[in-house]
């Protein structure tokens, strides 16, 4: 078993050290928020992450503001929140907890945030880039499903990394390549998954000009295994903090590296389009299930295409009403809320 040092528990790095904690590891986490803390040493989690919360009290963690508690020898994993800026991503929280990293005992260091490429290669210390591949809402789920996992390194990757990743995903297969390619690799599977979403839209918006259904003819396209059925259907288009935040800094990556950007840029404005093209052709007086995806428990409406929808809708002058859960409902735009 690995001792592992969690730095960054909100609600996305609680549930993943909670999960690691449910397979025998000895988990450490530190936060700077201490009143989250202080409500974790309590037993109150107040997560809203399927399991997180039963997995975090089945399989009882320790909690920290301070650095210097970092396990000695431990496998440290940051996992801060990395917002959008106009560069792609914001570092200064994640460079903030490398600091307070290096400040405390020794550890191998696992980045799990998203970052900007050519941000690992910025750092004086060895850092492993291991970023996570995730849905809020689905996460636990997700990790459970692990069968490949990326790995950016400039050296040899150390044994204990090796022997941390299969004991929580069992014999799985790394991908192991420098920092810069793993950076880009990250950004570039969500942004390819985009496309395929913005490309099975816009076949389904043309058919629906004409009167037919879009299922049939994704079907068979995604029947070649050149191309794949996954995220090849005819629905809302794709929302999130994930796929749109990596959309958008694939193609900041490829304009500062002077190459081009159309593929990206074309998923994100197909994908606009398509909210034009739902609410031209909504008819219902209601709008429900406002979250960014289907089936979520975790209220979160960042960049929901049903939102865009219903502000376009709004925008025409066209009346509807939403109807959700007070949380979803606390989180819409003013002028949705009315």
């Amino acid at each position: 078993m690995v001792t592992v040092t969690f730095v960054g528990v909100g609600k996305l790095g609680l549930a993943y050290a909670a999960y690691i904690s449910s397979h025998g590891h000895t988990v450490h986490c530190i936060d700077v928020n201490a009143k989250m803390i202080d409500a974790y040493v309590n037993g109150i989690f107040g997560t809203l992450e399927p399991e997180a919360a039963e997995l975090a009290s089945r399989y009882p963690m320790t909690y920290s503001t301070d650095y210097s508690t970092i396990v000695p020898g431990s496998v440290c994993i940051i996992l801060v929140n990395t917002p959008t800026c106009l560069a792609g991503y914001d570092h200064s929280m994640l460079e903030s907890a490398l600091a307070g990293v290096r400040g405390g005992p020794q550890a191998a260091t696992i980045i799990a945030s998203t970052v900007q490429p050519g941000f690992c290669d910025r750092q004086a210390s060895d850092v492993i880039y291991n970023p996570l591949f995730v849905q809020i809402g689905n996460v636990i789920q997700n990790l459970r499903g692990v069968t490949d996992v990326l790995v950016g390194t400039q050296g040899v990757l150390p044994s204990e990394i090796i022997d941390f990743y299969d004991g929580i995903f069992g014999k799985v297969k790394l991908h192991v390549m420098p920092w810069r390619a793993a950076e880009v690799a990250k950004l570039a599977l969500n942004s390819f998954i985009t496309m395929k979403i913005s490309f099975a839209n816009m076949i389904g918006d043309a058919l629906r000009t004409h009167g037919v259904g879009a299922d049939a003819a994704l079907e068979f396209i995604g029947s070649d295994p050149r191309i794949g059925s996954k995220c090849l259907k005819y629905g809302w288009g794709f929302g999130g903090p994930c796929f749109p935040r990596d959309n958008r800094a694939l193609s900041t990556f490829l304009r500062e590296s002077g190459s081009y950007d159309y593929l990206p840029v074309a998923a994100h404005e197909s994908n606009e389009r398509h909210a034009v093209e739902q609410a031209r052709h909504w008819t219902e007086p209601t709008m429900t299930g406002m979250c960014y995806k289907d089936n979520c428990d975790v209220p979160i409406v960042e960049e929901s295409h049903k939102v865009k929808t219903a502000l376009i809708l709004k925008s025409m002058g066209r009346p509807v009403t939403i109807i959700d859960t007070p949380e979803i409902m606390e989180l819409l735009p003013s002028e949705l809320k009315h």
